[in-house]
C-alpha cells in the first residue's frame, strides 16, 4: 500500500503532518510471517482468564467494528471491552484517551494496582509510555 492511500485507512483521524509521517513509516508484511504456522495465542492461556481486555476502535476503517466484535466473539473467551471513538491508530489520534483506557483496564489485572503515564511526545515519538507498578 502506498503511503498516500494508507492515510484514510490507517491514519484518517490523525492530524497532519503526523498522519503522513506515520504512513511513510509503514513497511510491507513479511511473506514468511504470512506463510508460517502461527503459535497458540497467549490470550487462550487459562492464566489470563479474567485479565483480557480489548479496546474497540469504533471508527476503524481497516478493521470495522463488526470485524472486531466478530473476532472477540470467535475467541469464546470473556474479555473486558472498552470502546474509543477513533480510527485504527487511536494511539496517535487520541493518545491521551487511549492511555487513560489502558490505565483503567489495568486496574482489573490481579497484582497490578496502577499505571503511571509519562508523556513522551518528543520529536519523532508519539504517545505516552506506560509503566506498570506492582503492589
Amino acid at each position: 500500500m502506498e503511503p498516500k492511500s494508507a492515510i484514510p485507512v490507517f491514519f484518517g483521524d490523525v492530524a497532519s503532518p503526523l498522519n503522513s509521517e506515520l504512513a511513510g513509516s509503514l513497511l510491507p508484511h513479511s511473506i514468511v510471517a504470512l506463510d508460517s504456522p502461527a503459535p497458540r495465542p497467549a490470550w487462550g492461556d487459562p492464566a489470563f482468564a479474567g485479565r483480557l481486555a480489548y479496546i474497540e476502535c469504533i471508527e476503524d476503517k481497516c478493521l470495522p467494528l463488526s470485524a472486531q466484535e466478530s473476532w472477540i466473539e470467535g475467541t469464546g473467551i470473556e474479555w473486558i471491552i472498552r470502546e474509543i471513538h477513533a480510527g485504527h491508530s487511536a494511539f496517535a489520534s487520541k493518545s491521551e484517551m487511549t492511555a487513560n483506557l489502558v490505565m483503567e483496564l489495568a486496574k482489573h489485572w490481579e497484582g497490578w494496582t496502577y499505571l503511571t503515564g509519562v508523556n513522551n511526545k518528543m520529536e519523532g515519538q508519539v504517545g505516552i509510555d506506560l509503566q506498570l507498578h506492582k503492589e
